[in-house]
């Protein structure tokens, strides 16, 4: 296989600097892996003026797009791979302070309509709300209580503000660890 010097020294650089970077082995290997698997020599730079060579040319810039877009992936990785790992537990405080702030708890007397963990819906007057049960009169006189693991998670986290902070702060929390872990910036 025949190596332009000019490539050469162009990829030699590129390994100089990601040395510096700290990720050089992995991507050197990657590459050395992959030139040793291509079926034809690609070039890796043509000269503009060669007509001669048009598909050649033409071939080795789709090539030279490809080869890089896989560096700037192994790149990333790597990057990701080296990101520091954050301590979550201040930031989850602050996500169950602000949820805290923002709920506010039905009143009785108020008409409420609730989703059962069976998926039935029921609808009436909150008369009793503690930690233990709920309880409502209902549309045709009656009254129903149930007790907070019968409800859904919506209709716990609309009843009681425990429920509300965990699980909104549990997943905003959720929700900027994975923006965090994609690319590596804290959400805004």
């Amino acid at each position: 296989m025949k190596v332009d010097s000019k490539a050469f020294s162009h990829l030699s650089a590129m390994i100089g600097v990601l040395m510096l970077v700290g990720c050089a082995g992995t991507m050197e290997g990657q590459l050395r892996q992959k030139a040793a698997h291509r079926e034809t020599p690609v070039p890796l730079s043509t000269t503009v003026d060669s007509k001669a060579k048009g598909l050649s040319k033409e071939r080795g810039a789709r090539e030279t797009v490809t080869d890089e877009l896989e560096m700037n992936s192994i790149m990333a990785a790597e990057a990701k791979r080296d990101r520091p790992s954050l301590d979550w537990g201040p930031r989850y405080v602050e996500l169950l302070e602000f949820c805290a702030e923002r709920f506010t708890e039905p009143e009785i007397g108020s008409k409420v309509s609730l989703s059962l963990e069976n998926g039935t819906e029921v609808s009436g007057v909150l008369t009793k709300l503690t930690k233990r049960r709920v309880d409502l009169t209902i549309e045709s006189g009656g009254s129903v209580r149930l007790a907070p693991d019968q409800l859904s998670t919506s209709s716990r986290c609309l009843l009681f503000k425990n429920e509300f902070v965990e699980h909104f702060a549990t997943k905003r929390l959720e929700e900027e660890k994975s923006i965090y872990e994609a690319t590596g910036r804290l959400p805004q």
